[in-house]
């Protein structure tokens, strides 16, 4: 075979996640008609947020990269102006590497070099949104997959070199997608934190009647994110759960005994068009925001994670809002 198998040095580690979710199809969300990229290797990030993404002095929509869209089109300053590169106009999405089987390796973003996912550099891909990927031979002279050699290959710490493919590419899709990482950060290992880690820019949530600005990389890992954010957490009279820990979590990743439940700061966004869910549980703290709150989101993550998504995305979407 003429594919490049680095998937191999996985191991177990993908068929041992708890996923509920047939992930054969393409994911389809009801923003529009958007494609969360193929079953193979789905976007990562959040979708339609309000907020931006901060690059190098450019401002993006909040939700870059969350799904497969040509996101430098009249953005990026190569894609500005009369005559854009071919490949402003091709989509393409961040992703996990660790869960991306497909024959064109994921990338190392350039735009977001400091930027991680789940305690790994982030990585981008055009083949999963079904583009060619005409812009990192070119534009990326670093990326991992343009060094020809073990000695052009080792001399970036993102990389490694596959002796039996002689082939460059991500530490993370090479050889480290097993490393452990640390609970107290990513949440409990069999419901980790989502989100990208290190997005420069704002995420713009609703408390009530009320906008409330949090960090870009809200959610993405444990923290006391609402801790003088939240309208009550503000003050000298803060509410209880404003010191407690907690991140979004994919509830068709968490176990079956691990709640989950539905953001109500963030209504119709999603990840990989499933709605946003959260956990205080993963950080190792107890949930007591939702007992006030939003107790009754307990049942959305077995809704959102039936068989009914698993037929289809969107029909199970619209029916979990119908019933909230």
């Amino acid at each position: 075979m003429q594919v490049f198998m680095w998937m191999t040095a996985l191991g177990s580690a993908s068929a041992a996640t708890h996923l509920r979710v047939d992930m054969s199809i393409n994911s389809t969300a009801i923003h529009g008609e958007a494609s969360f990229g193929t079953g193979k290797c789905q976007c990562v990030g959040f979708d339609n947020v309000e907020g931006t993404t901060d690059i190098a002095g450019t401002s993006y929509p909040g939700d870059f990269g969350a799904r497969c869209d040509a996101w430098d089109k009249d953005l990026t300053p190569k894609c500005k102006g009369p005559n854009p590169e071919p490949w402003c106009k091709q989509k393409w999405c961040y992703v996990d590497p660790c869960k991306c089987d497909l024959p064109d390796i994921p990338k190392v973003s350039a735009m977001l070099p400091d930027a991680k996912y789940q305690g790994k550099p982030l990585y981008y891909s055009y083949e999963t949104c079904g583009s060619e990927d005409s812009f990192t031979k070119e534009h990326h002279k670093k990326a991992c997959v343009n060094q020809e050699d073990e000695s052009g290959c080792s001399a970036n710490e993102k990389c490694a070199w596959s002796a039996v493919h002689s082939k460059c590419g991500g530490k993370d899709v090479m050889n480290y997608c097993n490393k452990p990482l640390p609970v107290v950060l990513h949440g409990h290992r069999q419901c980790k934190c989502i989100g990208i880690e290190g997005q420069s820019g704002t995420m713009v949530g609703q408390a009530g009647s009320e906008k409330v600005s949090y960090p870009a990389d809200l959610g993405a890992t444990c923290e006391s994110w609402d801790l003088e954010k939240h309208p009550e957490c503000k003050g000298d009279n803060k509410a209880d759960w404003c010191h407690d820990r907690w991140c979004f979590v994919d509830p068709c990743d968490c176990e079956d005994d691990h709640v989950a439940k539905q953001s109500d700061h963030f209504p119709g966004s999603t990840f990989q068009g499933k709605e946003m869910f959260y956990s205080y549980l993963t950080c190792g703290s107890e949930d007591r925001y939702s007992e006030k709150h939003h107790s009754r989101a307990q049942k959305k993550q077995a809704e959102v994670c039936s068989s009914a998504w698993t037929v289809t995305p969107v029909l199970a979407v619209l029916l979990s809002l119908v019933r909230m």
